[in-house]
């Protein structure tokens, strides 16, 4: 049903609103497709919509949860042609960045050492990147062991991207993966970057006193540590 307040959409946000009646969701349910907290976070772009066009990231964000619902079914490359005025060749990389899952790439624990790090090309966990990280390649290490566990209990899940994609240094602070190379194996760990009394330092943070010493981040003989992923996110596992 039409009310009067949608009478006085027009641009993004009537196209939005048509599709959105078309693929006979509420707003609630395109929410919770889309990654959005709330009902109102659709709502913003189908009232708030000021310009002809949503943003690229925004429309394939949407075209991702609407594709393949209504009748006729919604096509995606429609979809986002519609809501951002962009054609399907400009979209790939965007849609790549921008979708509900991400891979799990690596499992971290301190004190295991291996031959080589460890990716499942498998698996993938849910997850809608903010915008500030939209554009990176987000991705996802499972936490294994007790050395983070007061903010990372063993079975967590930690969504990270690389310090490379985000162009600068780690900075005091940011929690972060690291990988330590001794001889011919690694170790792939998270911990705390922290400013110490001599130098920056990673600290691990810990309910075990075991884990609990600090690892410098300055060279030690016969290692080789890099800091490789920022954590942005974590989706955390609470033992029952």
């Amino acid at each position: 049903m039409t009310t009067k307040h949608d009478k006085k959409l027009s641009g993004a946000g009537a196209r939005l609103r048509s599709l959105i009646d078309r693929s006979g969701l509420s707003f609630r349910e395109l929410a919770r497709r889309a990654g959005y907290s709330h009902g109102s976070g659709i709502g913003k772009h189908v009232y708030g919509a000021t310009g002809e066009y949503l943003a690229l990231d925004v429309s394939v964000r949407l075209a991702d949860a609407l594709q393949g619902l209504g009748d006729p079914p919604i096509d995606h490359t429609e979809a986002v042609r519609i809501l951002s005025g962009r054609d399907a060749q400009v979209t790939s990389r965007v849609r790549a960045r921008s979708h509900s899952h991400i891979p799990v790439v690596g499992s971290v624990q301190a004190g295991l050492w291996r031959a080589a790090a460890q990716a499942d090309e498998h698996r993938s966990v849910p997850y809608v990147a903010p915008p500030a990280y939209r554009q990176h390649n987000v991705v996802a290490f499972e936490v294994s062991g007790h050395s983070m566990d007061r903010v990372f209990p063993h079975g967590s899940t930690v969504i990270c991207v690389s310090y490379d994609e985000l162009g600068r240094e780690p900075r005091p602070g940011e929690r972060v993966i690291v990988q330590r190379y001794r001889h011919d194996e690694v170790e792939a760990t998270c911990k705390e970057l922290a400013l110490g009394p001599h130098g920056l330092e990673l600290r691990c943070l810990s309910s075990r006193p075991d884990f609990q010493t600090p690892l410098p981040v300055r060279p030690v003989a016969g290692e080789h540590i890099q800091i490789t992923h920022r954590v942005i996110a974590a989706i955390v596992h609470e033992p029952l």
